[in-house]
Order: C-alpha cells, then structure tokens, then sequence
C-alpha cells in the first residue's frame, strides 16, 4: 500500500458515521476507548482510521507519512487528532477526499 491507497483505506473506514468518533484514536461497541488496532474497535476518528490501516494493514509503518500528507492538504497546524475533533464527520470526509486528489494530483 502506497500512502493514497492508506488514505482511501481510513476514508472508507469511517465512511459511516456511525464508525467515526472524536476525542479518541477508536471506540467499540460500547462506545468506549480502545486501542486503534483493536479487534473490538468500531469506529475511529481520522488520526485512528489511518493508523489503523497503515500500522495494521501495510508491510511498511505510514502512519506519520500519512497523517502529515492530510494535515498538508487540510492545513489545519494543531495535528490531526485536533482537526477531527473539531470538524463534522462531513468535513473530515471532505479532507480525506481533498487529500487524496492532491495526493493523486501530484503522485505523492
């Protein structure tokens, strides 16, 4: 996985609402915080989703490439995390897609 395919892999994760959080990496079920890779992890906020899919999912770890590849598109200084939690599902999706037609755009 190229750091495109990891940022259409954590859109596509929390696509749904109802698997996007803020104010934690990931939550289960219940609603409480997990671990991003958890097994029992259900929704995950933006930070969370690519972690999940670039320390989980890929040979190589690109968890900071990519963070810093969205931060760059959505330019938004207080990280990631921050961003997600103070945004709308609707605009972290828009910067996901943002990103990614930068990224794609570009060749990153």
């Amino acid at each position: 996985m190229n750091p495109i395919d990891v940022l259409k892999a954590a859109r596509a994760l929390i696509e749904r609402p109802e698997h996007w959080t803020t104010n934690t990496f990931a939550r289960d079920i219940t609603g409480s915080p997990v671990w991003s890779g958890s097994e029992s992890a259900t929704s995950w906020c933006a930070f969370g989703a690519i972690k999940r899919i670039a320390e989980f999912e890929c040979e190589a770890p690109l968890t900071s490439e990519v963070a810093s590849l969205i931060e760059r598109y959505v330019q938004y200084d207080a990280g990631l995390s921050m961003w997600n939690d103070t945004h709308t599902h609707a605009e972290v999706l828009a910067g996901f897609d943002k990103a990614i037609a930068a990224a794609e755009e570009q060749g990153a």
